[in-house]
């Protein structure tokens, strides 16, 4: 029997509970990251670390604390 025409889910047969908590995961953390004050705390932070430049000099180091906070 040919099922292409199914939903993805449908398709795969049986998921695992595993499958199902990944799933719910994912999308907890997608709608967390992706919310407005997720976007403000980051922006937040990069505004601040913008302004500290004169007062660290601009700094190798200072450089690197955003460099490695964004990775």
């Amino acid at each position: 029997m040919e099922n292409k025409n199914l939903p993805v889910r449908e398709r795969s047969g049986n998921r695992s509970k595993k499958n199902g908590f990944f799933d719910r995961f994912s999308s907890k953390v997608t709608r967390v990251v992706g919310s407005t004050p997720a976007f403000s705390i980051a922006l937040a932070v990069v505004l601040l670390w913008a302004v500290s430049g004169p007062l660290f000099k601009f700094s190798e180091t200072w450089q690197l604390v955003i460099n490695t906070g964004t990775t």
